[in-house]
C-alpha cells in the first residue's frame, strides 16, 4: 500500500469518524432535550400534587380550628349559664328557714348536672381508683396508711375523683386518694 493510498484512507476514516461523532452529537442533543421535557414533566406533576396536598392539610387544619372553636363556644355557654346559676343563689336574701335552704341546695343540682354534660361533650369522665394499684400519674397521694397485711400500694379511700379525657387517655386531674401501704 503506497502512502497515498494510506493517507486516502485515513482521511476516510477521519470523515467516517467526524460523521459518526456528528450523528452522535445529534442523537446527544435529542435525548438531552427528552430528559429535559420529561424531567420538567415531572416537575409539574410534583408541583401540582404538592399544591393539592398543601390545599388539604390547610382544610384539615381550618376544620380542626372551626371544630375546637364550636366546642369552646359551647362549653363557655354552658359555664356561663351554670355560672348565673349560682350568682343567683348568692345574690338570694339570707334565710333560715329550714325549707328555703333545702330548696336552694337541691337548686344546685342542676348547675352540677350541666356541668356533666359540658364534660360529657368533651369527652370528659370521672374514674373510680378505689382498691386499683397506686399509679402516680392517675393518683394524687394525700395521706399513706400502714397496713401489715398489705404487700403492695392500693388505694384505699378517694376524697376526690380523677378525671381523663377518653380520646387521648390522658388524665386532666388526678385523684386525691388515701393509699394502703407495706410497712416501711
Amino acid at each position: 500500500m503506497s502512502t497515498a493510498d494510506l493517507a486516502a484512507a485515513l482521511i476516510g476514516l477521519r470523515e467516517s469518524t467526524w460523521r459518526d461523532h456528528q450523528a452522535t452529537a445529534a442523537e446527544l442533543a435529542q435525548l438531552t432535550a427528552v430528559v429535559q421535557a420529561t424531567r420538567a414533566a415531572i416537575d409539574d406533576v410534583l408541583d401540582a400534587r404538592l399544591a393539592t396536598s398543601a390545599q388539604a392539610f390547610l382544610d384539615v387544619v381550618r376544620r380542626i380550628e372551626e371544630t375546637s372553636e364550636r366546642r369552646f363556644a359551647t362549653l363557655a355557654r354552658g359555664l356561663l349559664d351554670v355560672l348565673d346559676r349560682l350568682d343567683s343563689l348568692q345574690a338570694a336574701q339570707p334565710s333560715s328557714d329550714p325549707t328555703e335552704l333545702l330548696a336552694r341546695l337541691s337548686s344546685l343540682e342542676l348547675p352540677r348536672e350541666q356541668l356533666r354534660q359540658l364534660l360529657a361533650e368533651q369527652d370528659v369522665e370521672a374514674f373510680t381508683s378505689l382498691g386499683e394499684p397506686y399509679d402516680p400519674r392517675r393518683h394524687e397521694v394525700v395521706e399513706r396508711r400502714r397496713d401489715p397485711a398489705c404487700s403492695a400500694e392500693s388505694v384505699a379511700a378517694e376524697l376526690t375523683p380523677g378525671y381523663w379525657q377518653r380520646a387521648t387517655g390522658q388524665p386532666l386531674r388526678r385523684a386525691r386518694v388515701v393509699l394502703r401501704s407495706p410497712p416501711a
